[in-house]
């Protein structure tokens, strides 16, 4: 510093300094105060050539600042894309796990109706078995009752049987009672043909004959008798030989309705016994179907306690990532503010290099906005016209203007912007679909602008890399 002085020359500023370059300084130390100056202010850029030594000296250590400037810069803007590009990602990644979440939340919910469905289905069938069973318990019952019945029936039967065999010797009797009856009454009739021969001969006697008279007259009379007796009991056998016949004839019908009945009744033996065995197959089959679900209601009791588990492990992985989206919020910002210090320093590639952390950070504003971190007002972002990039771009050197990476920057740069409103629009009318669609579509126009930024920054040091301007 003593030696800088002395090159400068000492004494204080005279009242007619000009362009802060004090009177008393030598004339060859002029340019050298000027070097200086730019240097406090930091416009390495504008340091001119040194015509001298000393002055060629402070030239070669305004480059090296200049390019150390550039270079920190460079490095704090790729930090910057780096922690954006690791935001997006994150929250991308929070994205995901919050649909997981919900997918997983759904699942639970399903998990627990599909819990509850299985639990009624138990119910029900333990319901049904208890049913199949009281089937089977009341078709062997009723298989019993019928085998019973089968034998009141053939019981009823031989009774019956007995019956009309009885009725059938009653009607042999009543004909042979027929047959006898007919015998004395030929009888009577001949018996009474001989009391009046007898009563006629008595007449032809005459007083001898009187006494026979009396006899015969007597037999005639028994012979009437007997003859009037024949006829009722004829009549009377008669109607018992036709009632015997309907008794028969009933007998006969009640023999074939037993037997009839008997049969609907094996009939339905056989239909009880598929029955049972049905009964009894569904029985066993609505237990093990009772026992499956016993299984089942304990898988899924598990499977519920697993997503529970699950649900529990994406909530803490959704607040850890949060809070990791909160630190890197902070380093963001002290990068940021580290960027705007060293942008203080202006040189060719300056803004180009701002643009692309301008531009990472633009993206990573979108990604907030997925994942409810950041509130974007569709009106209140800018225009690809409006941000860094796109007032660099309307007062850009002639030089890159030439460039065809400039001519291929403007369309790229526009759609992002045009996306980045159209997502955020789509976000305020609850179109979540749409916005997470166009922020996705973002990606490679991204990739474009990133590349031809580079390829312009390229081109601006070229510019620059022989002797400094604006000396």
């Amino acid at each position: 510093m003593i030696r800088l002085k002395a090159l400068l020359g000492e004494g204080r500023p005279a009242s007619g300094e000009e362009s802060g370059i004090p009177s008393e300084v030598k004339p060859e130390n002029a340019l050298a105060l000027r070097q200086v100056a730019l240097l406090i202010d930091g416009a390495y850029f504008d340091v001119g050539e040194g015509t001298d030594p000393l002055t060629t000296e402070i030239r070669a250590l305004a480059e090296k600042l200049l390019h150390r400037v550039e270079a920190n810069l460079e490095c704090s803007v790729h930090l910057s894309m780096g922690v954006a590009s690791t935001v997006i990602s994150a929250v991308e990644s929070k994205k995901a796990l919050g649909g997981t979440l919900d997918r997983i939340q759904a699942m639970a919910a399903a998990s627990e109706e599909m819990a509850n469905a299985i639990e009624g289905i138990a119910e029900a069938s333990s319901s049904a078995a208890k049913d199949a069973q009281g089937v089977y318990d009341l078709a062997r019952a009723s298989r019993a009752e019928s085998h019973q019945a089968i034998r009141a029936m053939e019981a009823i039967s031989s009774a019956v049987r007995e019956a009309a065999d009885q009725v059938s010797a009653m009607a042999e009797a009543s004909a042979q009672i027929e047959s006898m009856v007919k015998l004395i009454n030929e009888i009577a009739s001949q018996t009474n043909l001989l009391a009046l021969n007898a009563t006629i001969e008595a007449a032809r006697a005459g007083e001898a004959g009187k006494g026979f008279a009396v006899v015969a007259s007597e037999v005639k009379n028994l012979a009437s008798q007997t003859a009037r007796v024949t006829e009722d009991i004829r009549r009377r056998v008669e109607k018992l030989g036709e009632e015997t016949q309907r008794i028969t004839l009933s007998m006969q019908n009640g023999s074939e309705a037993v037997s009839q009945g008997s049969g609907v009744i094996t009939s339905t033996i056989g239909s009880l016994d598929r029955i049972e065995a049905r009964a009894e197959a569904v029985s066993v089959g609505v237990s093990e179907v009772v026992e499956l679900l016993s299984q089942q209601r304990c898988a899924s009791n598990e499977i519920a306690q697993g997503i529970e588990a699950v649900v529990r492990s994406v909530e803490d992985n959704v607040g850890a990532m949060e809070t990791l989206l909160d630190s890197i919020d902070q380093i963001e910002g002290l990068i940021s503010s580290r960027v705007e210090d060293l942008a203080q320093t202006p040189f060719p590639a300056r803004d180009l290099i701002q643009a692309k952390a301008d531009h990472m950070m633009w993206r990573k504003h979108l990604a907030d906005m997925l994942v409810g971190r950041a509130h974007l007002d569709p009106g209140e972002l800018s225009h690809h016209t409006h941000c860094r990039l796109g007032r660099w771009y309307a007062n850009a050197p002639e030089a890159l203007k030439r460039a065809r990476a400039y001519a291929d920057l403007l369309e790229p740069h526009k759609e992002i912007h045009d996306l980045g409103i159209k997502a955020a629009e789509a976000w305020q009318r609850g179109d979540i679909g749409a916005a997470v669609a166009l922020v996705k579509r973002i990606e490679a126009p991204s990739e474009q602008v990133q590349r031809l930024l580079d390829d312009l920054i390229d081109i601006a040091r070229l510019g620059s890399d022989g002797p400094l301007c604006g000396a």
